[in-house]
């Protein structure tokens, strides 16, 4: 038992009582002998040198570069880029929503690709950047607005924003036009993303 403890080990042991059972149940028959059951009081303790080896192990992984200059590309650097691909992954991982049909796009001219990068690039930067400035002036104003599940959140993200605009037209009349089905929520975000934003709702 001692050697299959990886965690844990025994200090001492003690058998503290003893008692007498049946293997059956109910009244024993005649000549049945009991069972001896002993009660073992136990003083474990934790050593830490198993969990200090587990955390030594944790965080590790290797970094490989074609520049073996280090003045060039210290290493700093190349931890830097790595982890900075994070970001980069989050605001493009809407390529595998279906909704994003991306798997329905085949380009097969370099130029084409390059257009079609260049595009995405800049509506990332626009989806991005709309993701900011909404959650700057939430920090800032100490504001939440609800998220898709009606949770008050400061940190709302770009796509649940768009999908709760939908639904908005515009009335042409004669002399005046009118933005329909404008809540009170749409008014929060627009006064939130600024004046510039403010013209598209006609709002003064």
């Amino acid at each position: 038992m001692r050697k299959s403890l990886k965690t844990l080990q025994v200090d001492s042991f003690e058998i503290t009582t003893k008692h007498l059972r049946y293997k059956t149940k109910g009244r024993p028959k005649t000549g049945a002998v009991p069972e001896e059951i002993h009660s073992v009081k136990l003083r474990l303790s934790s050593p830490l040198a198993p969990f200090q080896e587990l955390k030594a192990s944790k965080g590790r992984f290797v970094l490989a570069t074609n520049e073996l200059d280090e003045e060039k590309l210290p290493y700093i650097e190349v931890l830097t880029a790595y982890k900075g691909q994070a970001k980069v992954e989050r605001g493009l991982r809407f390529l595998k929503d279906p909704q994003f049909v991306a798997s329905n796009l085949f380009v097969k001219k370099p130029e084409r690709v390059e257009a079609l990068l260049l595009i995405m690039t800049l509506c990332l930067t626009v989806y991005a950047a709309i993701e900011y400035r909404i959650r700057q002036q939430l920090a800032q104003k100490h504001q939440t607005i609800p998220n898709q599940i009606g949770r008050q959140v400061s940190n709302p993200i770009t796509r649940w924003i768009f999908e709760l605009f939908t639904g908005i037209h515009v009335l042409y009349g004669r002399d005046h036009t009118i933005p329909l089905n404008i809540k009170e929520i749409y008014y929060k975000i627009i006064h939130l993303m600024g004046n510039a934003y403010k013209k598209y709702y006609l709002i003064e």
